[in-house]
Parts: C-alpha cells; sequence; structure tokens
C-alpha cells in the first residue's frame, strides 16, 4: 500500500547524521517510544522517522537514542486509559534521572475507515506530568499527507514546549496544579497545639513540606482533564525528616486535589508532629 522505503531510509539517515552533531548539556533530552496501534507498520515507522527527525532538528531539544528508550520507560506502563504511572512510584523519580531522559513521547495511531488519528502525548518522565499534548486526523491515508500531519503534530508540541519550560524542567519543585499547597499544608500542622513540646518547637524550629515528589499523571481522553495523583509529602523540622505516603486518587481540578490531599494528611498530623519530635530529642 505504501512506497516508504526511500522516504524512510532518507529521513533515517537524516536523524543519524544529526545525533552525531554535538549538542548542548542544556537541551531537553527527548524519548520517543515506537507508537501504538493496529495500523500498517509503515505507518507506525513513518510517524516516528518524522518525530524524530523534527526533534533533532528543533533548537533545545536533544533526541534520546533509541536505543535506550525501552530501559527509560521500562519501569513504567501503559493503562487502558492510557496514563503512564510508574509501577514503583517511588523509583519515578530518580529513574528518569538515572537514565538521562527528560521527556517521554507516546503516540497512538486509531483507524476510522480511511482516516487516521494520530494522538500524542509529552511526559515529563520524573513527575509523570503531560506538559504537551495533540492530536491530527488524517483524512487520507496517504503517505505524503501522513508525513506531513506528523510532521506538524510535533512541531506544534514541541512549540508549546519551548513556551511551557522556556526555564527549563523545574525539579524539586511543586507541580503548577499544587502552587500554594505546601504553605496550607504547613498551617495545618502550625495550627495544631496538641502538645506543649511542639508549641515550644515550632517557635524557633523552621518547618518545611515538600511536595516535589507528588507525582500527577495527565488523562485527556475524553475531552476533560482528569489527574491521577500520586507520591509522597515530605515534611522537614530543621533536618528532621517525616515522609507520607498519598493513596492515589484520581480529581478533576486543582483546587479538588489539593482538597484530598489535604484530607489525607489531616488526620495524620498527630503522628507527624510526634515523629518529627522525636528526631529533635
Amino acid at each position: 500500500m505504501f512506497r516508504l522505503h526511500r522516504i524512510l531510509k532518507a529521513s533515517a539517515l537524516l536523524a543519524a547524521a544529526v545525533l552525531c552533531t554535538a549538542l548542548s548539556a542544556q537541551d531537553i533530552k527527548v524519548a520517543v517510544r515506537e507508537p501504538q496501534g493496529d495500523v500498517d507498520k509503515n505507518l507506525l515507522e513513518m510517524v516516528t522517522s518524522q518525530f524524530t527527525t523534527v526533534i533533532s532538528n528543533t533548537k533545545g531539544f536533544q533526541l534520546f537514542d533509541r536505543a535506550n528508550v525501552e530501559q527509560v520507560v521500562g519501569e513504567h506502563v501503559f493503562q487502558s486509559d492510557e496514563f503512564l504511572v510508574p509501577s514503583k512510584e517511588r523509583e519515578g523519580r530518580e529513574l528518569g534521572q538515572f537514565k538521562g531522559a527528560d521527556l517521554v513521547v507516546t503516540t497512538k495511531l486509531s483507524l476510522y475507515g480511511n482516516d487516521l488519528n494520530i494522538a500524542c502525548q509529552v511526559q515529563d518522565i520524573v513527575s509523570n506530568e503531560v506538559v504537551a499534548s495533540s492530536t491530527r486526523l488524517v483524512g487520507s491515508v496517504d503517505t505524503r499527507v501522513v508525513m506531513d500531519a506528523s510532521k506538524s503534530l510535533m512541531e506544534e508540541l514541541l512549540k508549546k514546549l519551548n513556551t511551557k519550560l522556556s526555564g527549563g524542567l523545574h525539579r524539586g519543585e511543586p507541580l503548577p496544579p499544587l502552587a500554594g499547597l505546601d504553605e496550607e499544608i504547613k498551617s495545618i500542622l502550625m495550627e495544631n497545639r496538641g502538645a506543649p513540646k511542639w508549641n515550644k518547637a515550632k517557635e524557633t524550629a523552621t518547618l518545611e513540606v515538600d511536595l516535589s515528589s507528588v507525582a500527577l499523571a495527565e488523562n485527556r481522553q475524553h475531552g476533560a482533564l482528569i489527574y491521577r495523583v500520586s507520591g509522597r509529602v515530605r515534611f522537614i523540622l530543621d533536618g528532621a525528616g517525616v515522609n507520607v505516603e498519598l493513596e492515589p486518587f484520581t480529581e478533576v481540578s486543582p483546587e479538588l486535589m489539593k482538597k484530598r490531599i489535604k484530607a489525607q494528611i489531616q488526620p495524620k498530623v498527630n503522628n507527624i508532629i510526634r515523629d518529627l519530635l522525636s528526631q529533635l530529642n
């Protein structure tokens, strides 16, 4: 059905040539997974080839070695709702840093009669946050049309990423939907007056609430944005540290997410305070 061998070969050679060029250490490293879908294998290869070529030719981005892509996401699994979530929640943050990739591109191709739908999302391998997503409905399963659609889709995604990540990937900071939650949780502990030792300690000690290990996975499958929340909240009091694992849940808005996280922390406040004080003694 396709006469792709020359086009694919040329694209592959171009991508390989660009990869041999020295790239800036500040470049964001992008891993491209093989697209999924019950379609002709040539279509999958065509989309992958276009994606890798565009990434390789875009300033500020570095194409991650495709031979190592599956190692990067090997600890992750796809669920039926298309969440990309870590099978080992605690290792999610270290996984991306150890393997060297920053972002992973996942793609699904679906045929509807003669129409081809290309759905793509870019996810932060460390936080699991979906940082960009886009789709293309191709009205004709034609080589040139599919190639052009794949090229424009990836160009659009990288443009979004350039805007969103203009300051780089900020590791160790709460994700934007959770902005301000650290102070809200801190207030819950500071307002607790049940223990005399705590009342004395909080006057002189510095309390911090670290949300950098809370992971958000986004699902846009049905048009509405739904978050899957997991990970842990860390409390630090003058060097003493206590972790609270969150029971994973899904929610539809940042405000409701914050409310549910605080609802999980509230019953554990006394235990958190006790454990922090015990480490200070």
